[in-house]
């Protein structure tokens, strides 16, 4: 399409009424038409990944600090989206299993294979499902590729200064195609400084070289003193103001995943949680590792101070509920709380294994410790 220019017959408030010139396109319409919004088209129906959680396409950022089980929980993550598996709580809600592929830079094979076999005993896996996961799940051992003396080129922030690397990625792209890219951790996978404007450059490329796969890149918090540092399950948000590039991370992600490793009780609780742009949060919910060395985490059915008064008004209330509805209006007529945060609760309630499915109703878990860290 060519480009003219134009006199614009707009007054320019600098130089009085002089013409000002303005660039106009040749041709139908104008280049952003595509992209204006039109209040009368059907919204395009999203593809859930998980209910509640991710979709195809989004872009997630997966925030903890060093040392915290994130890549293990991570790895876990991926087996369940391979094999077509809920993940904690969330309903696995994608038409079928997904083609993942993990580019993994720091592991090394021995205890990428023992956490892996032991992920996948501590599901249970049936045969078919072994065959899916060889099918569907791709790890690139980055870590040895390197030390084999070859280059695994950083991804290409500024693609105009390095084509060798746009060029190496749009190769990756084309060969290990996937439905969901894993990336652990960040500060490997590109090789600028971790501040606002270099993530958000990074995050913009990885929409365009994978337009249509979800992406999901582990990335690390900043050191801090931890006397005063803030608690997740105090304040998710505000906990994840501690990862490097935190503004550009909150305005370009579709979904950022905290993770939080806090000792309780004697034993490791590893908490989780979730806050994207369509949905609810998930609020921090507790994860426990299902036996020793097992790197198989399960959600803690313990019931979080926060959430006590609430847990104690349904209990009261007989603890079985018809619906979400039910249950919800139950905590504003008896916990007089409003009901945006009644129904906040009950899906951290329901997120955490409290509230389960039981015959078509809500109902308390029977199996349920009230968190007293």
């Amino acid at each position: 399409m060519e480009m003219e220019e134009r006199q614009s017959t707009v007054s320019n408030p600098t130089n009085g009424s002089k013409p000002i010139p303005d660039i106009a396109l040749k041709g139908d319409g104008g280049f952003l038409d595509p992209y204006i919004f039109d209040a009368e088209a059907c919204a395009p129906a999203e593809e859930r990944l998980y209910a509640g959680w991710i979709s195809k396409g989004d872009l997630c950022v997966w925030i903890g600090r060093e040392k915290h089980r994130k890549t293990n929980v991570v790895l876990q993550c991926a087996i369940c989206m391979a094999v077509g598996r809920d993940f904690l709580n969330l309903r696995f809600a994608a038409p079928g299993p997904l083609k993942v592929v993990i580019v993994d830079y720091e592991s090394k094979h021995g205890m990428l294979k023992g956490r892996y076999d032991a992920i996948c005993a501590a599901m249970k896996l049936t045969k078919e499902e072994h065959g899916l996961l060889k099918k569907n799940l791709q790890i690139v051992k980055v870590r040895e590729f390197s030390r084999d003396g070859k280059e695994f080129l950083h991804f290409p922030v500024k693609t105009d200064e390095d084509k060798k690397a746009d060029k190496f990625w749009r190769k990756f792209a084309d060969q290990y195609r996937a439905d969901v890219y894993f990336f652990d951790p960040m500060r490997c996978l590109h090789g600028e400084r971790e501040n606002d404007s270099e993530i958000e450059r990074l995050l913009t490329r990885l929409r365009q070289v994978f337009p249509k796969a979800t992406v999901i890149v582990a990335h690390h918090m900043t050191k801090r003193d931890p006397k005063f540092a803030q608690k997740l399950i105090e304040d998710m948000r505000a906990w994840s103001d501690g990862a490097r590039g935190s503004g550009a991370i909150k305005a370009h992600a579709d979904a950022i995943i905290c993770q939080e490793l806090t000792i309780g009780k004697g034993s490791e609780i590893v908490h989780w949680g979730s806050f994207q742009r369509s949905d609810a949060d998930i609020e921090p919910i507790p994860l426990v590792e299902s036996d020793h060395q097992s790197f198989y985490f399960e959600v803690s059915v313990e019931v979080p101070e926060y959430l006590r008064s609430s847990y104690e008004v349904l209990r009261k209330a007989g603890g079985s509920f018809k619906n979400k509805t039910a249950a919800a209006s139950t905590l504003q007529s008896k916990a007089e709380v409003s009901k945006a945060t009644s129904y906040r609760h009950i899906d951290a309630l329901v997120n955490g294994g409290v509230l389960v499915e039981r015959d078509g109703s809500l109902v308390l878990n029977d199996k349920i410790e009230v968190l007293t860290q």
